[in-house]
């Protein structure tokens, strides 16, 4: 009866990927209403959540060079920087995790 309960009320796999597309494609474009911080821990949980399931969104630097022009209305400057780090990280084969990315913003706002 609870297996049942359970599977009745459970994401299915495509509904679960649907929503955390949604919530990704949401996340690009920032809400100056919503706390930086928030919308931080956001893109982590939306990433990692995205990783388990593969979503394609956050495969390859997809997620990268979208997290950098997801900053870029908050820190123009800050937004190239990190897109010529990730070129560069392509080049010489050392490629960036999208949730070092954001640790390093979220550190780089806390100071500034």
């Amino acid at each position: 009866m609870l297996v049942a309960l359970k599977k009745h009320l459970a994401l299915t796999d495509r509904a679960k990927e649907f929503e955390i597309t949604k919530r990704y494609a949401k996340l690009k474009l920032y809400n100056k209403s919503q706390p930086i911080e928030q919308w931080l821990d956001d893109w982590e949980r939306t990433y990692s959540e995205g990783c388990i399931i593969t979503i394609l969104e956050v495969s390859g630097t997809r997620s990268l060079f979208d997290f950098a022009m997801a900053i870029s209305s908050i820190d123009q400057l800050y937004s190239c920087t990190i897109e010529f780090d990730i070129n560069r990280g392509i080049k010489k084969n050392d490629i960036p995790q999208l949730t070092d990315l954001v640790e390093d913003f979220r550190n780089y706002w806390r100071r500034n």
